[in-house]
């Protein structure tokens, strides 16, 4: 069995996709109103097929770390996680995160 790859250490880019959001939102002060959406706001309809009494994280906290990981280079659950732990203060602006990083 293959022993998997070390999670890539390339970060940064959660700045600058910070960057970008606050930009997105100048970009729109600017430009005529529109309605601002987010990563809850397109994954409102998807159904949680966990169950209950073991749901420890809001589904929409994973998609969004698993979103940002991707985005920043990560290329297994492994490298999520670690993005996520490492991330956990700049996450935790945005997410609730009531049990920690999932």
């Amino acid at each position: 069995m293959p022993q998997p790859r070390a999670p890539k250490k390339i970060w940064a880019c959660d700045d600058n996709l910070y960057s970008y959001f606050l930009g997105a939102a100048m970009t729109d002060l600017m430009m005529e109103p529109k309605q601002k959406r987010t990563i809850a706001d397109f994954f409102e309809n998807v159904k949680d097929p966990r169950v209950e009494r073991t749901k420890r994280h809001k589904l929409i906290d994973i998609i969004t770390i698993a979103i940002c990981a991707v985005i920043c280079g990560a290329e297994t659950w492994i490298a999520i996680e670690t993005y996520g732990q490492e991330k956990q203060e700049w996450l935790g602006k945005f997410l609730e995160l009531s049990n920690g990083i999932p």
